[in-house]
C-alpha cells in the first residue's frame, strides 16, 4: 500500500498532498488538511471598510508566507488563494471591475522568480472571472523592505514608488488590489492614491494576513 501511495503521489501530487505539512491524505480539500487549517489564526476578515485579511500574521502564518515567498514554493498560492477567495466571497464586495497585484521591481521579481501577489491575483481572477491587469501599475522606485520600519518610515519608503502606465485601464473602475500582508497600510495607501489619480473611482485591498493590532 505504501508503494502504491508513493506512485500515486508521483502521478497526482496535488490531489492528496497538504501543501503546508506535505503529508498524504486520502481526502483533502484545496490542498489543505484539516489539522493545518485548524492551526491557522482566522479572524474577522474585514479589517477596515476597504481592507480584507482572513488571517492574523502570527508565527504559523509567517512561516507559510516565508516558505511561499522565499522558499521557492510558488505552488503555495493555491492554498493561500483559496483562503483569500473564501474571505472575498464572505465580504460580499460588489462591483469590482479589475484585480491588480502590488508590483515588484523587475530585479526582485527576477531574483525570486515570481511575484507572490500576482499569483494570488491570478487565482482570484480565474476563480471570480474578474479581469486582472499586471501591466499598468508599475514599481518605478527602489525601496527597502517595509518589515522593521516605523509607520512614518514605511510611508516615506514607499512614497513615489508606483506609476500608472495607461490610465484608461482604470478610469471609472473599482479596483481590487492584492498584496500578501497588511500592516501599516502604507503600500496600499500609496497604490490606491496613484490609481485614484489615474481615474479609478474606488479601491479595495485583499491580503493573506494582517499584522495590525485589532
Amino acid at each position: 500500500m505504501e508503494i502504491f501511495k508513493v506512485l500515486l503521489n508521483l502521478i497526482y501530487p496535488e490531489e492528496n498532498i497538504c501543501f503546508i505539512c506535505d503529508e498524504y491524505y486520502e481526502e483533502i480539500e484545496n490542498h489543505l488538511c484539516n489539522e493545518c487549517r485548524n492551526k491557522l489564526p482566522f479572524i474577522n476578515h474585514v479589517v477596515q471598510e476597504d481592507v480584507i485579511c482572513p488571517l492574523r500574521y502570527e508565527e504559523v502564518v509567517k512561516d507559510i508566507i516565508f516558505k511561499y515567498k522565499y522558499g521557492k514554493n510558488p505552488y503555495l498560492y493555491k492554498v493561500l488563494g483559496n483562503i483569500i477567495l473564501e474571505a472575498f466571497e464572505s465580504a460580499e464586495i460588489e462591483n469590482i471591475d479589475i484585480i491588480v497585484p502590488i508590483p515588484l521591481s523587475r530585479k526582485k521579481k527576477s531574483n525570486r522568480g515570481f511575484n507572490q501577489s500576482e499569483l494570488l491575483a491570478k487565482f482570484l481572477s480565474e476563480s471570480t472571472k474578474i479581469p486582472m491587469d499586471t501591466k499598468n501599475l508599475l514599481k518605478i522606485k527602489k525601496t527597502k523592505s517595509q518589515s522593521g520600519l516605523t509607520k512614518r518610515a514605511r510611508r516615506e519608503n514607499i512614497k513615489g514608488a508606483f506609476q500608472v502606465k495607461n490610465s484608461e485601464v482604470f478610469i471609472g473602475k473599482t479596483v481590487l488590489i492584492v498584496d500578501d500582508i497588511f500592516t501599516s497600510g502604507a503600500t496600499y495607501n500609496e497604490a490606491s492614491k496613484i490609481l485614484i489619480e489615474a481615474g479609478a473611482i474606488n479601491t479595495y485591498l485583499i491580503t493573506i494576513a494582517t499584522g495590525r493590532d485589532l
